[in-house]
């Protein structure tokens, strides 16, 4: 998971790191919020020996700050 104040993608400021597997993740990290919109992105590492054809699919849909949970306005925003 990637984070940032400008929406376009960069790899420079990582949020978290999770393993992969079925049904729910949670990602915790530590990212200083920005007056405004903020940015989270989900980037995949795809083994070379996955099968052509199959689907990786994800959303974020909300963030926890202080404690308290927000859902987000658009989870399933994607850029292709």
């Amino acid at each position: 998971y990637y984070t940032g104040a400008a929406s376009r993608f960069n790899t420079s400021s990582l949020f978290a790191t999770v393993t992969p597997t079925a049904g729910t993740l949670t990602a915790t990290g530590t990212q200083t919020l920005a007056s405004g919109n903020n940015f989270f992105w989900i980037a995949y590492d795809v083994s070379s020996t996955a099968t052509e054809g199959d689907l990786l699919d994800a959303t974020c849909e909300s963030v926890t700050v202080g404690g308290t949970s927000y859902p987000l306005a658009s989870p399933n925003n994607t850029v292709a």
